[in-house]
């Protein structure tokens, strides 16, 4: 799923970037991303005390500086990137020219996912087998979803409860509701022979829109998902690394 992007690689509006970056990178090379930070984005990196989480913090912002560049024309340090309440970054609209994108990290992984002129959502989770998926599927998932879980192998039942997690966090990502969407509001079926994740809206008279959740093939012990507004999209997944920058 994750190939090396072609030179001049541009986003089409009928398709979802999703570009995936690890931390391990050289010493010269997260200075470089460092760089390009903007001075509230350098203070605020410098507000880690581990090593791990200032590292993901400056990989992150800058590989997201030099995509959102790449695909405005623009320079990476002149981006201009607004931050929420919550951290999480933004274009102006204007600036952005309908170009949409979410961020993404756990452990040592990192997601961008990119859209033009559709809302998208990218959510991925280190698969960390000794946490309580059963009883936080029940106080957050549909009885539906909490018994389909129920129903795996044990062996399988981490990677499960990490399939519908990232599926319906990529979903309230891409939706923008945040924690005034409750997960047991909407419902997803996971079939591990189909990246295609079917999306019901709960109750079922709410009003429909139209949207589409894909399973990405993460990294050995991960689990990741897509989602996006609209359906017929085409999804690409790239890899991203120093070498594509600098050939």
């Amino acid at each position: 799923m994750w190939e090396a992007p072609p030179s001049q690689n541009r986003l089409p509006k009928d398709h979802v970037f999703v570009w995936r970056v690890n931390i391990g990178l050289s010493q010269a090379e997260l200075q470089w991303l460092e760089a390009l930070l903007s001075v509230e984005e350098a203070a605020h990196v410098s507000r880690f005390h581990r090593q791990e989480d200032r590292r993901r913090a400056i990989v992150s912002r800058g590989v997201l500086r030099i995509l959102l560049a790449h695909e405005l024309n623009d320079e990476p340090d002149r981006i201009k990137l607004f931050y929420g309440a919550q951290g999480k970054p933004e274009l102006d609209a204007r600036a952005a020219r309908g170009l949409q994108f979410n961020v993404s990290h756990s452990h040592e992984e990192i997601l961008i996912a990119l859209a033009s002129e559709r809302a998208v959502g990218v959510d991925i989770e280190h698969i960390r087998p000794a946490i309580h998926d059963l009883e936080i599927s029940q106080q957050n998932f549909t009885a539906t979803e909490s018994r389909a879980l129920l129903a795996f192998p044990p062996a399988e039942r981490s990677a499960g409860f990490f399939a519908y997690w990232t599926c319906k966090e990529a979903f309230i990502k891409a939706k923008g509701g945040g924690l005034s969407l409750p997960l047991d509001e909407f419902e997803v079926t996971i079939d591990f022979a189909h990246q295609e994740v079917p999306l019901r809206i709960l109750p079922s008279d709410a009003p429909t829109e139209l949207w589409s959740v894909r399973r990405l093939r993460a990294p050995y012990g991960y689990a990741a998902a897509v989602a996006a507004a609209g359906s017929g999209w085409e999804l690409r997944c790239w890899e991203w690394s120093f070498t594509n920058e600098f050939p």
